[in-house]
């Protein structure tokens, strides 16, 4: 007889824990379908965000953004600063008329990573458009370097650079000022 109920015990403890243990996953699922259905973690504003880091990325990604504008302008002005300062009978692009050209290409493209991480950090969906802006600065990189064809495509891809960094700037300043004027 004893046994028999101890067997018994035994089912009984175990019918408890996993009738425990179902009300304990049915409570979580509950509880994580909760928080997916009120948006809980996603960051729809920069003033609707309570991650501290999450702001400051979206500032950073803001200035950096603009910042890389400014620098696009610049570099179109030092192309056509250095296409009228290289002489020689060497090619123009091998002359030294281009060296701030080069430099500041060089600090672009790593300020299109700095982009890039800003926008992953900012969680805003930003980072597609940041991605294709580093794709853009690197394929202008190869195609500076091409053959004179290859190298015709080089102020068209800038051109292309300047209106996605250009958008982009302006998407980020129009969704800074959105979300300060809803907080006020």
């Amino acid at each position: 007889m004893r046994g028999r109920f101890t067997s018994w015990t035994g089912i009984g403890v175990f019918v408890r824990a996993r009738i425990s243990f179902e009300v304990f996953a049915a409570s979580r699922r509950r509880a994580s379908w909760t928080l997916r259905r009120s948006g809980a973690g996603r960051c729809k504003t920069d003033l609707s965000c309570t991650l501290f880091g999450v702001a400051i990325a979206r500032s950073a990604y803001r200035l950096l953004i603009t910042l890389f504008v400014l620098g696009v302008v610049v570099q179109f002005y030092l192309a056509g600063a250095g296409v009228f300062r290289a002489h020689g009978p060497g090619k123009a692009v091998d002359s030294s008329a281009f060296d701030p050209h080069r430099t500041l290409g060089d600090v672009l493209i790593i300020l299109s990573v700095l982009v890039l991480l800003a926008a992953l950090a900012g969680r805003n969906g930003r980072w597609m458009f940041a991605f294709a802006l580093v794709v853009l600065m690197v394929v202008a990189l190869f195609v500076a370097h091409a053959s004179s064809w290859g190298g015709a495509f080089h102020p068209v891809i800038g051109l292309l650079i300047f209106g996605l960094s250009g958008s982009m700037a302006g998407a980020a300043w129009r969704a800074h000022r959105a979300a300060a004027s809803g907080a006020s």
